[in-house]
């Protein structure tokens, strides 16, 4: 016997994955402000990660140890840009990923709306 039952689909803003998304997105919003005003950045063991200037910057120093956080540093204490500090990094032998704050956006929101897409169309598939 087929039963199908056809559900009604949930309002979008009634779902926890859509708030999910906007606090994401709100806090790479809030995130990009503080780092164009402050620097901040911490590190444990042969990684650091750093915000500066609307970036987010990955270190990785092969056989070197150090543990911290910097909280609040005047971005005017550092006289170099973000790229010429990667270029340094990589030059004194570290490895450095650096990711703009727009491009993590865009991916955080692609991810999030094919979620909610996947969600929404999950729901009005009849159960068979």
């Amino acid at each position: 016997m087929n039963l199908h039952l056809h559900l009604r689909p949930r309002n979008l803003w009634k779902s926890i994955s859509f708030w999910l998304g906007i606090l994401s997105l709100a806090f790479i919003g809030w995130a990009s402000w503080d780092s164009g005003r402050l620097v901040s950045g911490g590190t444990w063991h042969e990684w650091t990660l750093m915000r500066r200037d609307h970036h987010t910057i990955l270190t990785r120093w092969p056989g070197k140890h150090f543990e911290g956080l910097s909280v609040g540093r005047d971005p005017n204490d550092y006289v170099l840009t973000v790229g010429e500090m990667a270029a340094r990094w990589r030059q004194a032998g570290g490895e450095v990923r650096v990711m703009p704050d727009l491009v993590m956006a865009i991916i955080v929101l692609i991810i999030w709306a094919g979620w909610l897409a996947w969600r929404q169309r999950r729901w009005k598939t009849p159960i068979q």
